[in-house]
């Protein structure tokens, strides 16, 4: 009993912290899933082709989106397949990776898998046309800008007519995932020069 009342303490002040540190941050951006599904209903068509015994075949990427979670990001598609007469529809489940560059001032999200096995039943049998890794046609990340202060520095006039110039420069970001939305938040230095 009092080994669950630590466990639960020590969760507990973990989340406070958490929320703490996400407090005192200046300025922050929220990316909302909408954003890179919007994207995706607008890049154009994701497609290929190829040839088994059987004959010619042609697939096609269908509504693909990503689902944002708490601890992941999920890719979820539909393929759709069409051999001759024959059209069929597979759904693909994958994973993006996400990460924020402070350097660069970029959420990184990137699709690491998408596996899809196209098959087709003839006859009674199953045959497999081909297994396909949609991750392979995203080999470029999504590069999304991150939060940003409005300018580099601020001149304001003294009230013995002296100008004075604050600097500003990020201290620091934070990056979390939230139901629907990727958020980071930056916390910024300042220095009069």
């Amino acid at each position: 009993m009092i080994k669950k009342i630590i466990i639960h303490s020590l969760f507990l002040s973990a989340l406070l912290c958490q929320e703490d540190e996400l407090s005192s941050y200046h300025i922050s951006l929220s990316l909302h899933e909408n954003l890179i599904n919007d994207f995706f209903n607008n890049m154009g068509p994701i497609e290929g082709e190829g040839e088994i015994v059987f004959g010619k075949y042609n697939w096609r990427l269908v509504e693909p989106r990503i689902d944002i979670e708490k601890d992941t990001i999920l890719f979820t598609s539909k393929v759709r397949l069409s051999m001759g007469e024959i059209k069929t529809h597979e759904k693909v489940v994958g994973w993006v990776s996400s990460s924020y560059n402070q350097q660069l001032n970029k959420v990184v999200l990137k699709i690491e898998e998408a596996k899809v096995i196209l098959d087709v039943d003839i006859f009674g049998k199953n045959i497999v046309i081909t297994e396909l890794d949609i991750a392979n046609y995203f080999d470029k990340p999504f590069r999304l800008d991150g939060p940003q202060p409005m300018s580099e520095h601020i001149e304001f006039t003294l009230p013995d007519g002296s100008k004075r110039e604050i600097k500003i420069g990020v201290n620091q970001s934070y990056m979390v995932l939230k139901k629907d939305e990727i958020l980071v938040k930056t916390a910024l230095d300042f220095s009069n020069e």
